[in-house]
């Protein structure tokens, strides 16, 4: 469902998935990983706050595309314990994919303005100047 929505908002707005960032937290990161990862087309960014990887064991059989991602997580997430970071930045850097972590010293379960700092420069830069 979530890539039938995806595909119309593309559509819908005229853009490419090159144009497409998905952002999540931190259920949205998880939904975001695993439909990001098997679509035909990459999107042009992935940024996952306070997330995990489900199904990291399935991942090599099932990955498709290989789209960036900039994974951010707060070091005293009382929710999602922090070590969910480094464990979903191995299986996808294992997978081949680029990716970038960055850790909120003293944040817990939420996003704070360097969280979205990150985020926003990390998209900037894969959208280019366009």
């Amino acid at each position: 469902m979530l890539n039938d929505y995806l595909s119309a908002v593309m559509e819908r707005h005229g853009i490419g998935p090159e144009r497409l960032a998905e952002v999540g937290f931190p259920q949205g990161t998880m939904m975001a990983l695993h439909v990001a990862l098997r679509r035909e087309v990459p999107i042009a960014a992935l940024v996952g706050f306070s997330g995990a990887l489900a199904g990291a064991s399935r991942l090599a059989d099932e990955i498709r595309c290989r789209p960036p991602v900039q994974l951010i997580h707060g070091d005293g997430d009382e929710m999602v314990p922090y070590g969910a970071m480094s464990l979903a930045n191995h299986a996808l850097s294992e997978a081949g994919l680029d990716v970038r972590t960055h850790t909120c010293r003293g944040l817990g379960h939420g996003i704070d303005d360097q969280g979205l700092f990150v985020a926003r420069d990390f998209i900037f830069h894969r959208f280019g100047d366009a």
